[in-house]
């Protein structure tokens, strides 16, 4: 999937800590789709959650393999199987040298190793 980020992202929102490693009008690649946001490798290559208004669809598909976890609250998680594992994100941000080891691995074997 490749998401777009909207060019009338404002200043504001870009001096958002939380959106300051993106830049208007780039392509990103989409990693995980959840209910209100999208998983992207940001500037910084890091897997951040970013809402899914500050960005238009480019190509909606995404891998069959990807897997979707639905809660009971409506919620729901598309994402590769390698990072389906509730807290797989919590423990690479919290530096486990297994998450980062498979977030590196998925990288490599995918689209985005050139970047």
């Amino acid at each position: 999937m490749k998401i777009k980020v909207n060019s009338n992202i404002t200043e504001f929102e870009r001096d958002q800590p939380r959106h300051s490693n993106l830049t208007p009008n780039k392509t990103y690649s989409v990693i995980g789709i959840e209910f209100e946001c999208y998983r992207i490798v940001n500037d910084d290559f890091e897997p951040i959650l970013y809402p899914k208004e500050l960005f238009e669809i480019i190509d909606p598909s995404y891998p069959n393999s990807w897997v979707r976890t639905e809660l009971d609250d409506g919620e729901y998680y598309i994402e590769p199987l390698e990072f389906s594992e509730i807290g797989f994100f919590e423990d690479y941000f919290e530096g486990s040298a297994e998450a980062i080891g498979i977030y590196k691995s998925y990288l490599e074997n995918s689209e985005l190793k050139d970047k």
